[in-house]
């Protein structure tokens, strides 16, 4: 059984309301459309509401907005509502719901509660909350007044609040940078090429070191990397001095060189471990490497690692040229491929050397047995056994 017989009754007989002619001036006519058939249509003649008749261009009209059936039916039992009471506007309340006008539906919701505060329906069906009193009140001034903030939909204590706004702001302010970032590597091949460098050198907004960090890791141009190094080992943070560790193992000489300077210019001594942890690598580049920039960074924690690394092994391939077995060819006999031996072989790592004689004023050139003789007569560790260094 429908939930408004008594305003059903007032349905049975109802003629269909008018549709909304919006002009271009963003005036609004309301009426019914007497040539609906007219094609292809040159004017609106329209019955107004108000009673009479209007004959419109069609260029004058922007849209035509037609109520679907059911609000047709809602402003027809809208007018003919018994009174403004507590009782009609909830029954209207819920034939909105039945009918699904949301809108609609709150209003009547609205105006129940205002002529009966304690309609506990309405309320619930507002989503209101009753106090510890008795009274109700919006679920958002309950909130407000616990000290609550909305965030995305979601009520959160205040302290939470400043958090996750804080956050989307940086996640904003980054996003602003990337797309600077952008802009500059488009300006980098033309004649603005000068004024990127330029505005790139004077960033000094912390926020932006992400967008630095991924325009050096993503260009090989040789002056802009040293002008973003020199920008983003600038930034106390360790993504940045993990960057320019990268680059001094991995860049061309000269970027080594700079990288590692700067890392000493700004005191990120923080990069050493990375460092002392290359000098066991496979790599003998990345050992070399490893030992050029101790030698600029480096204290006395680093001599012991430096004289183990001093000389170093690493395996090396050669041969490839057969297999010493005979293939039949068309024009005879051939030696196959052969598969490329391993073999290890001894390097001397200058820049290690280098290193050692930098920090300690001595120099016993590559005989590491010297120097780890040397070093257990000057400072012997407590139950350290340096007889098995090689």
């Amino acid at each position: 059984m429908r939930s408004l017989l008594l305003f059903a009754i007032l349905l049975f007989a109802a003629p269909l309301l008018a549709d909304d002619f919006v002009l271009r001036s963003g005036r609004k006519v309301s009426g019914t459309l007497l040539n609906a058939n007219e094609k292809p249509r040159k004017t609106y003649r329209i019955k107004l509401e108000t009673g009479g008749e209007l004959t419109l261009d069609a260029e004058t009209i922007s849209r035509v907005i037609v109520p679907t059936q059911e609000q047709r039916q809602y402003k027809e039992l809208l007018a003919k509502m018994p009174a403004e009471t507590a009782e009609n506007h909830w029954k209207m309340a819920q034939q909105c719901l039945e009918w699904s006008l949301t809108r609609e539906r709150k209003f009547h919701l609205e105006q129940t509660v205002s002529l009966d505060p304690n309609h506990e329906l309405a309320r619930r069906a507002l989503r209101h909350k009753r106090r510890g009193d008795g009274t109700w009140d919006k679920q958002s001034v309950i909130n407000e007044e616990a000290g609550l903030v909305k965030v995305k939909g979601r009520w959160v204590p205040k302290q939470e609040a400043q958090i996750q706004i804080a956050m989307a702001e940086r996640r904003e302010a980054e996003n602003q940078w990337k797309k600077k970032a952008k802009m500059w590597r488009g300006w980098l091949s033309g004649p603005r090429r000068q004024k990127a460098l330029s505005q790139i050198s004077k960033i000094d907004d912390p926020v932006a070191l992400s967008s630095l960090i991924e325009l050096f890791r993503k260009n090989t141009d040789t002056e802009l990397r040293e002008v973003l190094a020199e920008v983003i080992v600038s930034f106390d943070k360790p993504n940045a001095t993990a960057v320019l560790v990268e680059a001094s193992l991995h860049g061309s000489r000269d970027l080594q060189i700079q990288c590692v300077r700067l890392l000493e210019k700004y005191g990120r001594h923080s990069a050493r471990a990375r460092y002392l942890q290359e000098l066991k690598s496979k790599d003998n580049k990345l050992v070399r490497r490893a030992g050029y920039a101790l030698g600029i960074l480096g204290d006395e924690q680093a001599i012991l690692p430096l004289i183990r690394s001093v000389t170093t092994t690493h395996a090396k391939y050669v041969g490839g040229l057969g297999d010493g077995r005979l293939n039949a060819g068309s024009g005879g006999l051939s030696a196959g491929q052969t598969k490329p031996k391993k073999v290890d072989q001894a390097f001397n790592n200058k820049e290690v050397h280098s290193a050692l004689v930098t920090l300690t004023d001595q120099d016993f050139e590559y005989n590491k047995q010297r120097w780890l003789e040397w070093y257990r007569r000057r400072s012997t560790p407590p139950n350290l056994d340096l007889r098995r260094e090689q």
